[in-house]
């Protein structure tokens, strides 16, 4: 018995310029000298912490993200 041919769809997509944007992105949110969070609206955690807020308040991003704003207590 002959195995029948199959189809093989592939799909590509150029992410260059999405990429560059992220870069850029973070290096604008992480070269602001003021402390910066981004949360999330519904339950408040937070979902990225710049480099000025861990650097004030003496924690490493890993220990902030996925909080809450109430992360200390």
């Amino acid at each position: 018995m002959q195995a029948e041919p199959r189809t093989v769809f592939w799909i590509a997509r150029d992410i260059t310029e999405r990429k560059r944007r992220e870069q850029e992105y973070e290096q604008i949110f992480n070269g602001v000298p003021n402390p910066l969070t981004v949360n999330d609206p519904e339950t408040g955690e937070l979902l990225e912490v710049n480099d000025a807020m861990c650097e004030i308040l003496g924690y490493e991003k890993e220990t902030i993200l996925g909080k809450g704003n109430d992360w200390q207590q």
